[in-house]
């Protein structure tokens, strides 16, 4: 099977090495090159474990492409590359925090799952993909007619990650959006680790903005969700835990979170709901 990679960033290059290592064949895939090749070559370590990264990318869909992984910043995917995507012969998998790409891709074609990948932390410093995995799941909402990608997704043969196409994955991946929109705001705002952020937020703060975040998902997305349950997983997630918005905010660069913010926010303006809490993490990131 023919793999390729859109967004060679830290879950991008940590999805090529699953997948090299159970034997597809990769290449990572820039729209951008307009017709020119690189190689990237870099090394890892996940979970304390060396290794080496080496794949090909270059920008031509070609009938030989079977799934395309897209990883890249939600907010680098736009119409453009939609349709480009969506007219290849590939099955595509959008692997993305925010739930933006979500409206972006509404009414497209049936050959497109939309996902979320968990229980991973990741950067690339010093030239070096660093990971640690823990329980790591790439959860997907599979069409039925997605026969390559459900192929995939049952061979579950990556060494580090499994996949979670079952009846319940649609709102595995919305409870997942909330705590990486709680977890990115508290990273920002008190500039440090989600353990101590949990330490210096009022408890009563970040069970509403969870109810914000929650209310914008039934109201958009027809979704209950268990306040309960994202509330303990939250409590759960590694105390060392930043979002890459956060070293995004950080370093300068446009981050994820706030455009995802915005959005509901907008929603909630146009609706005519107020927001308290999630308007008042906005300002102060």
């Amino acid at each position: 099977m023919r793999v390729r990679i859109l967004g060679a960033g830290p879950i991008g290059l940590y999805l090529a090495q699953e997948l090299i290592r159970a034997n597809y064949q990769v290449s990572g895939l820039d729209l951008r090159l307009k017709g020119e090749q690189k190689k990237i070559t870099i090394r890892s370590k996940i979970n304390g474990q060396k290794d080496l990264i080496e794949f090909d990318v270059d920008s031509a869909l070609s009938l030989k492409d079977d799934i395309i992984f897209v990883t890249t910043k939600s907010y680098a995917i736009d119409e453009l590359m939609i349709y480009n995507l969506i007219n290849s012969p590939a099955e595509i998998i959008f692997l993305q925090n925010g739930l933006l790409v979500k409206s972006k891709l509404s009414g497209v074609s049936s050959k497109v799952a939309l996902g979320t990948i968990t229980g991973i932390q990741a950067s690339i410093e010093k030239q070096q993909l660093l990971a640690s995995i823990n329980n790591s799941k790439i959860i997907i909402e599979v069409p039925s007619n997605s026969t390559k990608i459900r192929s995939l997704a049952a061979a579950n043969s990556l060494k580090n990650t499994t996949f979670e196409f079952s009846t319940t994955s649609q709102k595995l991946i919305y409870e997942k959006f909330v705590r990486w929109a709680v977890t990115s705001c508290l990273n920002i705002i008190f500039d440090t680790t989600l353990g101590e952020c949990l330490e210096l937020m009022d408890p009563n703060e970040i069970t509403a903005g969870i109810s914000e975040l929650t209310t914008f998902i039934n109201l958009k997305f027809n979704v209950m969700l268990n306040m309960k349950r994202i509330l303990l997983d939250l409590n759960s997630l590694p105390y060392e835990l930043v979002t890459s918005s956060y070293k995004d905010h950080k370093n300068g660069s446009l981050s994820e979170i706030t455009l995802e913010l915005d959005d509901i926010l907008n929603y909630f303006s146009q609706a005519k709901i107020n927001s308290v809490v999630l308007q008042k993490w906005r300002a102060k990131i």
